[in-house]
């Protein structure tokens, strides 16, 4: 909950504040009326008030990032932001394409990283590997035009 009870020379009661679409989106709930602080009923009446809006507030978040979702997981070039196709070398020395992950995992609430090989699994099998793990972590379901998108944003092929 975003509701915060402020409590300065300025000002005396709550703050509902969220943020959403790049902007901030705040009201202020006073503790005041006639110059007196209010107590007890009126006082909890007025938490009740701001507890509400934030409730709004929050719903309005959950739209925002909803519809926003598109934005954040594709970069302008059209790859998704999170996976990338690099060479990697082992420490033997031999040369491996994968495909990694570096993301916040939203199921799990923290980074993530891991990564597929093509020589093990090959181009085609690698990228389901990877865009299924991203999924599960962005929590998108497979049957959603959404994750059609992730599939179809797959990387040109690996020089051989």
């Amino acid at each position: 909950m975003s509701v915060k009870l402020i409590d300065n020379e300025c000002f005396y009661g709550y703050r509902a504040r969220r943020r959403f679409d790049g902007k901030n989106y705040q009201e202020y709930f006073s503790l005041k009326k006639d110059r007196e602080r209010l107590t007890g009923c009126a006082m909890t009446a007025v938490k009740q008030a701001a507890a509400e809006r934030d409730v709004v507030l929050a719903k309005l978040q959950v739209a925002a990032k909803k519809r926003n979702r598109i934005k954040h997981y594709f970069l302008a070039s059209g790859h998704i932001k999170g996976i990338n196709a690099i060479i990697k070398v082992e420490r033997s020395g031999a040369i491996t394409p994968v495909y990694r992950i570096g993301i916040h995992s939203e199921k799990e609430g923290k980074s993530v990283t891991t990564s597929v090989s093509l020589n093990k699994l090959g181009q085609q099998a690698a990228w389901a590997d990877i865009t299924a793990k991203f999924a599960k972590h962005k929590c998108l379901r497979k049957n959603s035009k959404l994750y059609d998108k992730v599939m179809a944003a797959a990387p040109p092929a690996f020089p051989a």
